[in-house]
């Protein structure tokens, strides 16, 4: 029986984008550290599993609802992917403006001031890979934005919905989804350092959501 060829997929060396050789430092401080803006909190593992994960799926163009702070922006501009940070500037912070500059020579990383479900709205069918959600936690207005994701996600394109837990919208995010959408949850990991058996610790961690469109046919 001949044996069937299998494609193999080899990845390339990994660099750092040119632009932020110069910034290192600066970036390595702001990746490292929780992103404690407002009354949410990003863990640097969870970046890391959102820059995985943009480039296991060789995404081309990523949005992010809610940069605040811009942490993850930089972390989601070190994939080399196209990258529009949305925010509505209502928790303005010096921290925003210092990452705006250290990105200002990233021509592939755009920021936009506005209301991310009318930003949603504007977009043409089918144009992200990766949408990340950190901007408004209202169910009923994660479910408007649910309902714009299924249009202009493409095939096999994931949102990443953050707060799930603590905002209790993983149940609104897997009504807003039809079959054959793919629903999944992690629990941050942030709050698993000092995870000793008492699971009430882990309910009370933030989560990440994820919804993954299917492919056509």
């Amino acid at each position: 029986m001949e044996r069937q060829q299998q494609s193999i997929v080899r990845w390339a060396p990994f660099e750092i984008v040119p632009f932020l050789q110069s910034a290192f430092d600066s970036l390595l401080t702001l990746l490292n550290e929780p992103d404690t803006s407002g009354s949410s909190y990003m863990p640097p593992a969870n970046r890391l599993l959102l820059v995985g994960m943009a480039l296991s799926m060789r995404a081309k163009d990523i949005l992010e609802l809610g940069y605040s702070t811009g942490r993850t922006t930089l972390a989601l501009a070190l994939t080399g992917a196209n990258v529009v940070a949305v925010d509505n500037h209502f928790e303005d912070s010096r921290e925003m403006e210092a990452v705006k500059t250290l990105l200002s020579g990233a021509h592939h990383v755009t920021f936009v001031r506005e209301d991310a479900l009318l930003y949603l709205i504007g977009l043409p069918a089918e144009s992200v890979d990766l949408v990340f959600l950190d901007d408004c936690h209202w169910p009923a207005y994660t479910a408007l934005e649910c309902i714009q994701l299924q249009r202009i996600l493409r095939p096999g394109g994931v949102a990443a919905f953050h707060d799930v837990l603590a905002s209790h919208l993983i149940e609104t995010i897997s009504a807003a989804f039809p079959l054959p959408w793919e629903i999944f949850q992690l629990p941050s990991i942030q709050g698993w350092a000092g995870y000793s058996g008492d699971a009430e610790l882990i309910d009370r961690d933030f989560g990440l959501g994820f919804a993954r469109k299917p492919h056509h046919g």
